[in-house]
């Protein structure tokens, strides 16, 4: 579980489901955890777009028909993979 985890600014970690490039960009699904519980945050699901801004991580929300698409994508990725 641990090696899919990255810590946000805000302190939250976040736990990654999926990564997807798509249009040459990339995306991530995931949701929050808790690493001392192991827990992760099953009810609320986050799709970001990730880039390298100044050799750090940034994180932009992706929202509307773009963020349909994309979680359509990485759903039937997932569904393919089982």
């Amino acid at each position: 579980m641990k090696d899919r985890i990255i810590t946000l600014n805000s302190g939250i970690n976040f736990y990654i489901i999926e990564e997807l490039e798509y249009q040459n960009k990339k995306y991530i699904l995931g949701s929050k955890c808790d690493l001392k519980k192991e827990i992760i945050n099953q009810e609320e699901l986050d799709l970001f777009e990730i880039s390298i801004k100044d050799n750090n991580l940034v994180l932009n929300n992706v929202e509307d028909k773009t963020a349909q698409i994309i979680t359509s994508i990485i759903i039937e990725k997932i569904q393919q993979n089982k």
